[in-house]
């Protein structure tokens, strides 16, 4: 099983956190390099359609395959991972050791264990907290239905929608025992962990700065119909990182990345010749 081992990061509290690892998977190979970072109760299945779009793959490559895909330098190489917490990779039982920093450094350091000098960065929260932390590791940045921090509960009418011949309701369901099938259910306190980190999360003026003038694209992508994380909240982080973000409004709600995957992977920030593949394969 591949993990990266992030043990021995001090904690909030001043303490050393237990031994955390995190289980992730690769597909495809490249020089081009693309980390994707799931968000709240997320498992790393969730962007099957992303990882088929960008690579044409399906099956994770090789534990034992090289990082770097073996030098197919017009290919893409894409790594998912279970954030801590979550899915296969370790759940830590203080509260204090889930914070969207944390789990920025989680990713950061699987960059590491990969060999990974820099990547498209392409998630949800914790992703604008990598490129805050860590600008010159992002060759581009792309924020998926992002919120504006804080807790917000999944309204009944939302999951009562129909997304083509399904509800999302049935949508999440399916994702759900999906995720039950690889990793279990998430323990309560990988939940709590988890929602603590969504509650705390915020971006200073200076991480914005920081963002904004580190001279890579960003993109910030929504769903126009998104109940769960509201758009305001997603043209108003837009704003802030003028000039270098784009808003791209996508016809659908939270689940976009499913409803949408071809629009969604085409607006991938890396080479137009790879985008082909978004389409080709979606």
């Amino acid at each position: 099983m591949p993990y990266c081992s992030v043990s021995g990061r001090a904690a909030d509290d001043g303490g050393e956190e237990e031994e955390v690892r995190i289980f992730y998977q690769r597909y495809g190979y490249g020089a081009t390099k693309v980390i994707l970072i799931i968000g709240f109760a997320g498992t790393l299945e969730s962007w099957a359609p992303q990882v088929k779009g960008l690579t044409g793959a399906v099956d994770p490559v090789d534990e034992e395959a090289p990082a770097d895909g073996g030098g197919a330098a017009e290919g893409v190489e894409v790594c998912c991972f279970d954030n801590r917490g979550v899915g296969r990779s370790s759940v830590p039982a203080q509260k204090s050791q889930y914070t969207t920093a944390i789990m920025a450094m989680d990713a950061l350091a699987l960059m590491d264990h990969l060999g990974w000098q820099s990547a498209h960065v392409f998630g949800h929260s914790m992703a604008s907290k990598l490129a805050a932390m860590a600008p010159e590791r992002v060759a581009s940045l792309a924020l998926l239905n992002t919120t504006g921090g804080g807790y917000q509960c999944i309204p009944k009418k939302y999951l009562d929608e129909v997304v083509g011949s399904s509800t999302r309701r049935k949508i999440l369901y399916q994702e759900y025992v999906k995720g039950l099938s690889s990793g279990g259910m998430q323990s309560r306190h990988g939940f709590e962990g988890q929602l603590n980190a969504c509650w705390t999360h915020k971006l200073s003026p200076k991480e914005l700065d920081r963002i904004r003038s580190a001279g890579f694209l960003v993109l910030v992508l929504h769903g126009r119909y998104d109940v769960v994380a509201q758009l305001y909240h997603a043209r108003r982080l837009a704003e802030k990182l003028q000039p270098a973000a784009k808003m791209v409004e996508l016809h659908g709600g939270h689940l976009v990345s499913h409803e949408r995957p071809a629009e969604v992977n085409i607006t991938f920030p890396i080479p137009s010749y790879l985008l082909i593949l978004s389409l080709y394969f979606s």
